[in-house]
């Protein structure tokens, strides 16, 4: 299916198509599980998604926390 990264904080990933950093740090979370991404997808706005499935870093505020909770 494929992965995700994702970032913690109020920061904006960039770069170009399907290489992204943010803050110097490619992620704070790495998700390969393909349940994990099905699950995150879903709560995606559609056109956030939309943007995601083009290959674009995005930044979200809506997630609940489990899903953005640094890696330690």
């Amino acid at each position: 299916m494929g992965y995700l990264h994702m970032w913690a904080g109020d920061v904006l990933p960039t770069g170009m198509k399907y290489t992204w950093k943010a803050d110097g740090k490619w992620s704070d979370q790495y998700v390969q599980c393909d349940d994990d991404v099905r699950s995150i997808k879903k709560q995606l706005k559609p056109v956030d998604l939309e943007l995601l499935e083009y290959g674009h870093a995005i930044t979200v505020d809506y997630l609940p926390e489990e899903y953005v909770t640094p890696i330690q």
